[in-house]
């Protein structure tokens, strides 16, 4: 498709909506590709205020703050909160109300909260699984955070099972919806992330030797 640095890809283009509309800035979010590296920041939300844009970048684990313009990259939030080197947050949604900005982690099922007026993380706190949208209530006192898993894939092995709404499977899904009062994260609330995150970790011990290893592929169903 191209050169991986052309300032089509991974980039924020801003529209002057007027009676000819014209782009006005094209700006590169993420760090440079270099070598085989393939791929690129993936812009996954979006949402601004009058001071500024605020997007998130799914494969960099972060929120960038970009003026109001759309020329300028003012400084990145960090989203993780393991240790360096681990990744995986996948920031896929934004909701900003007042000085807060709220980030849908679909990686670690989560939601972050951003302070606006330092940009630093006030912390993260469970929801469901594979949250992929936020969104404020009008009181501002609520979030209602969208999982697009949610409770996983349903059955659909006969006609005495119940279906979720036919046999394809991406009709299967449980979607749900997680309803969450502002002010709550806390370090309390992000170390009860990085604890459902680090489960499979807990009292396990050296593995048996293993000498044959059976994987039984179902097709057309995936297994994370």
């Amino acid at each position: 498709l191209g050169n991986f640095n052309a300032d089509r890809g991974s980039s924020l283009w801003t529209y002057s909506l007027g009676s000819a509309p014209a782009v006005t800035a094209k700006l590169r979010l993420g760090g440079t590709i270099k070598g085989r590296t393939v791929g690129g920041s993936a812009p996954s939300a979006l949402v601004a205020n009058n001071e500024h844009v605020y997007a998130a970048l799914a494969h960099e684990d972060s929120v960038v703050v970009v003026t109001a313009d759309g020329e300028k990259i003012e400084s990145e939030v960090a989203l993780s909160p393991f240790e360096p080197g681990l990744r995986g947050v996948m920031p896929s949604g934004l909701a900003l109300k007042e000085d807060r900005l709220y980030v849908a982690e679909a990686g670690i099922n989560a939601l972050a909260t951003i302070d606006l007026r330092s940009n630093t993380v006030i912390g993260h706190e469970p929801v469901g699984w594979n949250p992929s949208a936020v969104t404020t209530s009008s009181d501002g006192r609520k979030l209602f955070v969208v999982n697009t898993k949610g409770k996983g894939t349903g059955p659909n092995g006969g006609s005495a099972i119940p279906k979720a709404g036919g046999a394809y499977i991406g009709e299967l899904a449980f979607g749900s919806i997680s309803t969450v009062s502002t002010g709550r994260a806390s370090q309390d609330t992000t170390a009860a992330v990085i604890a459902n995150n680090r489960a499979a970790l807990a009292g396990v011990g050296a593995l048996p030797r293993l000498k044959h290893i059976f994987f039984v592929i179902r097709e057309n169903r995936t297994f994370d």
